[in-house]
């Protein structure tokens, strides 16, 4: 025993019986696969084998047959030479008697025809004369010949020949027999053969199974029975067959058949073949057991690596299955952790036998539970103690254990949520355990209880918000109902105004007086209508968030005295006085909107115009109220002493469409957006703004607005300029604009100014023209935005892109009814000089042309 210093011995952990019984039976199965495996590969290597040998010997075969085809034309041909030879000899008519039996003639004549040797008999076959080549008796062969009974039927009928081949000891004789003619005998002529029957220049079976003409892993066997005639393996070449154990075993053997693969076994191995039989040759092929079951090491090996391959994945497999086994089991674990977690109590009871087992338990359930050993009475004690009145009958029922195995059965789980007497939620689960058929009624319950107050006020809070939202929806519709009414009232009141008063303008046309009153009023009308669309515009912008604020530089002051000349005018037609007053020193030169700034201040003066009684008073002051380096916040007051607003109603005056009375818009004319605009840009520019008014007293607004200060602004004052037409005369005008009317009043405005006016209807047209024209012909473009075919922000940039050199300097004005600060942008964004808003206004128009128009700017 070796020993381990200073470490504990390890421990030998031996394999569990489990491990010991996989591996038999995986090595077992692998023997009872690999079994037929290894057959079935034996079977298909000697069927292989044996097609094999059948191909050897049908080769085999076939060469013995040109073998015998040759020898037998030989033979043929040496046998009709002798016998011709053999007539010549007894033919010929020699002058002395007893010729034939002169020994030099003889030799003579078997020298002349290349004869071995010559017989001549009488009847009685005793020899009278003879001659050999080599001085041989040859009485053997003489013997041989006449022992034939072809010999005695020439004798008695002379006119008959013979001839043969005739093997004596070895040698080989070919010999012709016929009678003679001078007298009662026969004549004999022979010639040895032997020599060329042995010659291999010449074909023979020896050489005709030469061992190139075979494979060199096969061996091959021609014998007679007696000895082997023919082979392609030297050492066996002319050898007895008792001297050659193979065909020994063939031939000395049991009874076999020639298509039988046979193995033989000798000391130099195992041997597979097979034999045939060709006349009196037999033909033996042999392979070696080396070279049949040469594949068969790597077909074992093959499907070796294969089972070995298969068993390794089946293993893998059960690893991995066992650690997703694992996996889930940990999952589990976890899950019932979890479970333990969530829920506060969780009890086990069992129906059948009224018993119950805490598994986890709250602080409250152990104080309320504690002692109570039935189930029954240990949820009767909690129903009484801890669940709200109003929900115990539920509770009751719900954990009734007489009818929860029938309610729960085919079912996974089933719950219940309560109120306790705290005011708090819980949900109740109550889960079947240990349940092992489908049919079978679950042995046991679980009773899992979780606080779930949170997720109930969240569900409530839901709820209440999704009434609130209904309600508001409903409100929504109410309001949206409303505003179609309202705008249904306001718009067709100034439209059937105008359209009254072009009836009344018919009816007397003569009359200058009726016409220039009804013109006016038409004029106010179209002035309401304009203002209720812009109203409705800018409310939708701010509602919908895409108003816009502008930061460009303004006078203040220019701005404040444009406001209150117009409100000025609009107090004084209704006898209202309007006044004015601001600081003396403050800054004036600013930065902000001035556009939605202008808004505010006209819809704060005009409402109080509008509400104010007649000799009345509208009071307006501008001051500072503070002031930092770069900002400035200046305070608004608009004070009058009008109809005043109720208590009530100032909760609402913010709200679109918002008026105190339903008259007001027929006495006042108004729209009731003009206070909920004035709120959504005050707010907007982060500004305040307050109101005190008292029903039949007055109302105050005031206002607190910060705007920046212009750092780059000049004090010196702008001489007000007067609206002079004259730029107009001599220019060349393309008025681009696709609706009739609007076309015409602009084309009268230029004309009447001295304009020369090219229309267009659509912004191709436009485009079309101007590309037509000379450079420099057009002065000007007016072009309209929204139009058919191509609009007018897309014609102005493809004007802009031309190749020709008043592209870029000619003057484009966009003419339409997008009057709000970003459709402003776009228009300059496409390459538009100024954006003017419908209805025109000539004096806009003047002065934009005075700045971009230089041919009358002299």
């Amino acid at each position: 025993m070796p020993k381990f210093k200073g470490k504990t011995k390890p421990k030998l952990h031996k394999p569990s019986m489990e491990t010991v019984m996989r591996w038999m039976i995986t090595l077992l199965l692998g023997f009872v696969v690999l079994l037929p495996v290894f057959a079935g590969v034996t079977q298909y290597e000697q069927n292989k084998a044996k097609a094999d040998v059948e191909d050897v010997l049908a080769f085999m075969q076939t060469n013995c047959r040109k073998y015998d085809n040759y020898r037998l034309a030989n033979t043929t041909e040496a046998l009709q030479d002798i016998l011709t030879k053999v007539k010549t000899l007894t033919a010929y008519r020699y002058e002395e008697e007893d010729a034939l039996l002169n020994e030099n003639r003889l030799q003579h004549y078997a020298k002349f025809q290349y004869l071995t040797g010559i017989f001549v008999l009488d009847e009685n076959f005793s020899v009278l004369a003879h001659y050999d080549k080599a001085g041989k008796d040859e009485s053997l062969l003489l013997s041989q010949i006449i022992g034939d009974k072809n010999a005695a039927d020439i004798l008695h009928y002379p006119q008959k020949t013979y001839a043969d081949q005739i093997c004596i000891n070895d040698n080989t004789y070919n010999y012709a027999i016929s009678a003679r003619q001078d007298k009662p005998g026969l004549v004999i002529c022979y010639t040895d053969v032997t020599r060329f029957q042995n010659d291999k220049n010449e074909l023979s079976l020896s050489n005709m199974l030469d061992a190139e003409m075979f494979r060199q892993d096969v061996t091959v066997v021609i014998t007679d029975g007696m000895r082997v005639i023919s082979t392609n393996c030297e050492q066996l070449e002319n050898t007895l067959v008792q001297y050659y154990p193979i065909a020994d075993v063939l031939v000395g053997g049991e009874q076999l058949t020639p298509d039988t693969l046979l193995q033989l076994k000798n000391d130099s191995g195992t041997w597979y073949g097979m034999f045939t039989q060709y006349r009196d040759y037999y033909l033996y092929a042999f392979f070696p057991s080396r070279v049949v079951y040469a594949s068969r090491r790597g077909w074992m090996l093959l499907f070796t690596a294969i089972y070995l391959f298969c068993g390794m994945g089946y293993l893998i497999w059960r690893q991995y299955s066992k650690k997703r086994r694992l996996l889930r089991m940990e999952k589990e674990y976890h899950l019932v952790s979890a479970i333990s977690s969530i829920y506060l109590s969780n009890l086990l009871i069992h129906p059948q036998d009224d018993t119950w087992e805490p598994i986890v338990q709250s602080e409250r359930m152990k104080a309320i539970t504690n002692g109570v050993l039935s189930a029954k009475a240990m949820l009767e004690k909690f129903n009484t103690e801890c669940v709200a009145e109003a929900y115990r009958e539920e509770f009751r029922a719900f954990t009734d254990l007489d009818t929860a195995q029938q309610r729960l059965e085919g079912k996974a789980f089933d719950g219940f949520t309560m109120e306790n007497v705290e005011g708090k939620w819980y949900q109740l689960l109550l889960v079947p355990q240990r349940r092992f058929t489908h049919r079978e009624k679950p042995s046991s319950l679980m009773l899992l209880f979780r606080d779930v107050s949170k997720q109930k006020e969240r569900d409530m809070e839901y709820q209440e918000n999704l009434r609130r939202a209904a309600e508001e929806a409903t409100l929504a519709n109410a309001a949206k109902t409303d505003f179609l009414r309202r705008m249904s009232h306001d718009i067709r009141t100034p439209i059937n105004g105008i359209r009254g008063m072009v009836q009344i303008a018919d009816r007397f046309p003569n009359d200058a007086k009726k016409q220039a009153e009804c013109r006016a009023k038409i004029m106010r009308s179209s002035d309401f209508l304009l203002e209720l669309v812009n109203d409705v515009l800018d409310m939708s912008k701010l509602e919908s968030g895409e108003m816009q604020l502008e930061e460009v530089p303004f006078n203040l002051n220019e701005l404040l005295h444009d406001v209150g000349t117009l409100l000025s005018t609009q107090a004084q037609a209704r006898g209202i006085t309007c006044t004015l007053t601001m600081e003396d020193k403050r800054e004036k030169h600013v930065i902000g909107s001035p556009l939605h700034l202008r808004r505010i201040f006209q819809n704060i003066g005009g409402n109080a115009i509008k509400y104010g009684r007649a000799g009345g008073y509208v009071h307006a002051t501008c001051s500072i109220v503070s002031q930092t380096e770069n900002t400035v916040r200046y305070r608004f007051i608009c004070e009058d002493n009008g109809c005043g607003m109720s208590e009530e109603f100032q909760k609402h005056m913010f709200e679109p469409f918002s008026q105190e009375n339903s008259g007001a818009r027929t006495t006042y004319q108004g729209t009731g957006l003009g206070l909920s605009i004035v709120k959504k840009l005050v707010d907007a520019m982060g500004g305040t703004v307050t109101v005190v008014s008292e029903k039949g007293v007055g109302t105050t607004f005031i206002t607190e607005i910060p705007l920046k200060l212009d750092p780059a602004a000049s004090d010196a004052e702008k001489p007000e300029e007067e609206i002079d037409t004259t730029v107009f005369r001599g220019l060349h005008v393309l008025l681009v604009e696709d609706n009739e009317v609007n076309m015409e009043i602009a084309a009268f405005l230029l004309e009447d100014s001295g304009a020369e006016v090219t229309k267009a209807w659509n912004g191709a047209e436009g485009l079309e023209k101007f590309n037509a024209s000379a450079p420099g012909t057009y002065d000007l473009i007016l072009m309209d935005i929204m139009m058919p075919v191509m609009n007018g922000l897309e014609a102005a940039e493809k004007i802009r892109a031309l190749d020709r050199p008043d592209s870029e300097t000619v003057p484009i004005f966009a003419m339409t009814a997008n009057a709000f600060s970003d459709d402003a942008a776009r228009s300059r964004k496409a390459g538009m000089n100024e954006h003017l808003t419908k209805p025109l206004d000539l004096e806009k128009i003047t002065k934009a042309v005075r700045k971009y128009c230089k041919k009358n700017n002299r």
